[in-house]
Parts: C-alpha cells; sequence; structure tokens
C-alpha cells in the first residue's frame, strides 16, 4: 500500500488538473457552491479534524491536523476553528497551491515527458478502472504511471462524497489569501515529487499493480473511508492507531517506507514552523492529519522544541 500513505499529498494538486467524465453514472463533479449552500454550511459549521495551541516564547501559535480530500460541510471551520485562526497572522501548509510556480513545478514533475510502457493487460486494468473513476484515458495518459493510480485512486473517492475540491488545505489558503494573511509552504513541490517519482519502469510497474488491485477489492476505499471518518471526528485514538489497521506497516520494507513517508519528514517540518514562529508572527501550521500521530508526531516534536501543547480538540 505504498501509494495510499502519500494519495492524500497530492489530492487537491489533481483535482487542479482533472475532470470527470460525462458518462451517466459518474457523480457530478463540485461547482461553485450556492449562497444558500453557504450560509447553511456555515450555520452548522463544527469542528473537525485535530487542532493543538502550542505556546513559546510568551506567544501561541497552532498545530492543525487536515485531510486533502473533504465534503463542503466540512470545510468550514467550527467556533474553536475559528477563534484559533482569528488569533493568528498567518498561515503555514505543506505547500501552496495557490502559488504558479509551486503548480508549475508539481505539472512538470508529475507529466510524462519519457513515456514508461506499461504491459498490455496492466493498460487494460487502467482503462477499466479510468471508466470505474470517471477519469477520461487520454487525461491519465498524460501523467507518469505512478501519478495515474494515485489520479484514479482519488477520483474513485467522489462516489463516497468525498472530493479534492473541497481540500481543508485549499480552502484554508483560500481565506487566508482573502483576508490578506500570508501563506508559508514548509516543504517544497521538489521535496514532495521525490517522495513519489519512481525510478525506473519495473518500479512504476509495480506500483500501478499494487495501487490497482487495492482499487479493484475495494480496500482503498474502505481504508480512505475510515480515515475520514476519524477525521470528521476528531478521534485521535483511531488516527493514532492508524499503523494497526492501515494494513500498509507489515514488512520491514513498508515499515521502512512509512518512517520515511512520515516520521522521517516531520523534524524537519517542525525546525520549520519553529523558524516561522521566531520570526514574531502567530502561525496557524495546517498539514496532513497522519503527521501528528505518534512520538515522532509534530505535537510531540513542538514539545522538544520547547513548546507546550496544549490539544484543543
Amino acid at each position: 500500500m505504498i501509494f495510499l500513505r502519500c494519495l492524500l499529498a497530492f489530492a487537491v494538486f489533481l483535482a487542479l488538473m482533472g475532470a470527470a467524465s460525462a458518462q451517466d453514472d459518474c457523480p457530478p463533479r463540485v461547482g461553485m457552491p450556492t449562497q444558500a449552500q453557504l450560509q447553511a454550511a456555515q450555520k452548522l459549521a463544527q469542528d473537525r479534524g485535530f487542532l493543538w495551541r502550542i505556546t513559546k516564547e510568551g506567544r501561541s501559535a497552532y498545530l492543525y491536523g487536515t485531510i486533502h480530500i473533504a465534503k463542503l460541510d466540512w470545510v468550514f471551520p467550527g467556533p474553536e476553528m475559528r477563534k484559533a485562526l482569528k488569533d493568528t497572522d498567518s498561515l503555514a501548509l505543506e505547500l501552496n497551491l495557490l502559488d504558479p510556480d509551486t503548480l508549475s513545478q508539481l505539472t512538470r514533475g508529475t507529466t510524462q515527458t519519457e513515456p514508461r510502457p506499461l504491459p498490455a493487460a496492466l493498460q487494460e486494468r487502467l482503462a477499466r478502472q479510468a471508466k470505474a473513476s470517471c477519469v477520461p484515458v487520454d487525461q491519465l495518459a498524460s501523467l507518469r504511471p505512478e501519478f495515474q493510480i494515485i489520479n484514479l485512486s482519488v477520483m474513485a473517492l467522489l462516489k463516497d462524497g468525498l472530493d479534492p475540491a473541497y481540500g481543508v488545505d485549499m480552502m484554508l489558503a483560500v481565506m487566508a489569501k482573502s483576508s490578506q494573511k500570508p501563506i508559508a509552504a514548509i516543504e517544497t513541490a521538489s521535496e514532495q515529487l521525490a517522495l513519489l517519482q519512481v525510478a525506473d519502469t519495473d518500479e512504476a510497474i509495480a506500483t500501478v499493480d499494487e495501487g490497482l488491485l487495492l482499487l479493484e477489492n475495494g480496500s482503498a476505499q474502505v481504508l480512505m473511508a475510515k480515515l475520514a471518518k476519524a477525521w470528521e471526528g476528531s478521534d485521535y485514538a483511531t488516527l493514532s492507531s492508524y499503523t494497526d489497521w492501515c494494513n500498509c506497516a507489515n514488512t520491514a520494507k513498508e515499515q521502512a517506507q512509512m518512517r520515511r513517508l512520515l516520521d522521517e519528514r516531520n523534524p524537519l517540518m517542525a525546525q520549520r514552523i519553529d523558524a516561522l514562529h521566531a520570526k514574531g508572527g502567530r502561525v496557524f501550521a495546517a498539514v496532513g492529519a497522519l503527521h501528528m500521530m505518534g512520538p515522532q508526531g509534530l505535537p510531540a516534536l513542538m514539545a522538544k522544541l520547547g513548546y507546550s501543547v496544549e490539544k484543543v480538540f
């Protein structure tokens, strides 16, 4: 389950690139919500996800665990989130997808410039899954194979009502921009691309085959639905036991990959958040919720950097 561990990191970006098929059984893609929809969602807004207040040198900042694929109702901040956003003057995200240079780098890094031919049987399975996930095949073919399978996995969640166009990170970025708050990226496009790009055709074939198996047997959708439910309910117990139920850390190789994709990224993220705080501002740092769990999670690492850490929800 290699690809699933970084699937969400690219969900919003792939939504910006992609479009759903027009076939009759495809769920409609989201459009601009009506004023009535916006008012209803704002009125019913609840606190979701995972929020910590972190304090150092007499100033508080916030650390928020996000989800990159969501529903319209989930993207509006609840009362505690509104208070935290009001109390901060800048936003830090893994990547700033409102930045044209970042989008350009991601586009170049995911586009297939040197074709890596896949076996005919694998291409046929990709085409079947593209139809099932409502992704135009020609759009899919423009991507490197490893990003083709991520695209399919993201789009397969539309039928569960989860859409990357409602990614919480993107909505936070839009809100920050509208209120003229600066947005900082605590990772670079090249750093994230390096986690997902595969080295050769053999690895691409293995990655695509693995991803297709998970989509074909439905386990990918079940895993993401459980993670989304935990986020919706601010269920930290389920989140923190992710490696017990994800079926993605069973072997030494998978455990090493998990460390590379989560634990080994977290210290640098923590240092960059600390550097933003040291500049004197009040930062609201929002990153994927899986970066919050365990002794190598960001809350624990911020405590090691001298912050007092208080869980808000």
